[in-house]
Formats: structure tokens, sequence, C-alpha cells
């Protein structure tokens, strides 16, 4: 039986478990839909590039024994979907689509790629050196978070800090090349979906062009930048039609 399995990759402090906020059915054929939640912090973090090259080795081990009817999607979340979108590019004949919520392709300002380092190595030192609960205080009311409130407690026992300073340091937004021309040319159908609060990712998602005339790009109401949490049956609504309506089903 064919089937769909959602590779699904949390941003900076996701778990895993975030991703159980998906109840995702059978869509209206035979298909069936799995989501493979992944912890992002269990491959070495030296560049957003070799993380991708890292995850698609894992993901291509896992597959070989698979049925050649299992089709592989990205499913990424904020840092998430950058990690995601260079998984797409690394090895796109491996994916056969992707879901990118509240991320972004990649600045192509100097200067404003060297801003982004510098917020994110300081970012990185506090996680080396101040207390969890500042710390945390402080991440959630950043502006891009809009003051939303926030449904998961993160404890400081499931994380290391010097990974977590690793990834703000290497994966930083500032050390990721501008990615739409690479957008722009992939064969595969993306969905992109940003929350109609968060004007940052809004507009910069209608900078993007996509390919495949099954890509679409979706402002959900009501939702910000944490989207999906903010309105998980929306979002599971809007995630299952395009399933539904993609060359999967």
């Amino acid at each position: 039986m064919p089937s769909i399995v959602i590779w699904a990759l949390p941003g900076f402090l996701g778990l895993p478990s975030d991703w159980d906020v998906l109840q995702l059915p059978c869509t209206e054929s035979s298909t069936t839909v799995r989501v493979k939640a992944i912890n992002i912090m269990q491959f070495n973090i030296l560049s957003l590039g070799d993380w991708a090259s890292q995850f698609n080795s894992l993901v291509h081990a896992q597959c070989i024994d698979q049925n050649y009817t299992q089709k592989n999607l990205l499913l990424g979340y904020s840092l998430g979907g950058r990690l995601a979108l260079h998984a797409l590019l690394d090895m796109p004949k491996l994916w056969d689509g992707a879901i990118i919520i509240s991320s972004h392709p990649g600045l192509s300002n100097e200067s404003e790629q060297a801003a982004r380092i510098k917020s994110d190595e300081h970012w990185a030192q506090r996680f080396l050196t101040e207390s969890w609960s500042s710390l945390m205080d402080d991440w959630n009311n950043q502006k891009i978070f809009a003051g939303a409130p926030f449904s998961f407690q993160r404890h400081e026992k499931n994380y290391q800090r010097s990974q977590l300073a690793d990834l703000l340091k290497y994966c930083s937004l500032g050390k990721q090349k501008d990615l739409r021309s690479q957008i722009a040319e992939l064969c595969q159908p993306i969905l992109w979906i940003t929350g109609e609060d968060d004007k940052h990712c809004s507009a910069i998602a209608r900078t993007i062009k996509f390919n495949n005339m099954l890509s679409n790009i979706i402002k959900m109401p009501q939702a910000g930048h944490r989207a999906p949490w903010q309105q998980p049956q929306l979002f599971c609504d809007i995630l299952n039609k395009w399933l539904i309506n993609s060359p999967y089903a």
C-alpha cells in the first residue's frame, strides 16, 4: 500500500514531542500518513549544510529497505524549516515535497547577515552562562513571538547548553546563503505556511517563487510565528487538504 512519511523537524528548543499536535488521519485515498519526529540535536552541529548531509544519510539508510511506493516529505518549523530546505537542496531525489512553516530562505544583505550573526552569538553566550528561567522568559518575549502564549514548558534537563549554543552559532541565519533562486528551481511541491500575525515571515514568504504548480503559500488567520500550536486544528486541516490534493494521495 502506498504511504507518506513526514519527517518533522522542530525549531530551536523544539523537541520531537512538539509534533504530537499533528492528528493526521489517512487521506481520502488508500494512502496512509505517518509522522516521524526528529531530534535535531542528534547530529553534529557544524553548519546548516553539514547537518543536512548527516540527516539525509540517516533518512536514506532507513528508506533503503522500504517499498518504492513510500513518499518522503519534509516538515520544518522556523530553524527546522531552514534545516529542511538545506536537506531538500542537498539530496533532492530523496524528497517528494516539503512543508515549511514560519521560516526564512536566507538574507541577501551583508550588513543584515553580520547583525544576525552578532545577535545569535550573543544568545549563544547567554545560553552558556545565564539562569535557565530568565533565558526562557527573554526568549519567549522576543518580538517575533508577539507576546503570544506558549503551551510548552522547556526544562533545562532536556538539553545540553553547549549544543544549543553551537546550534545558534553554526546554524545562524546570518551564515545561511539566500536560497530563493535554488528554491525556485526545485521540482517538488512545497507548502509554505505563515501566521497572519507574523508580519515578518509573511512578508518574506511573498518573495519566494516556486517551480511546481502544486506549491502554495498559506497565511493562517489568528496565528503568529508559532502557528501550528496556536491553531492546531486549522493547521492539520490545511496540511491534510494539501496532502489530499497532492500527487501522493
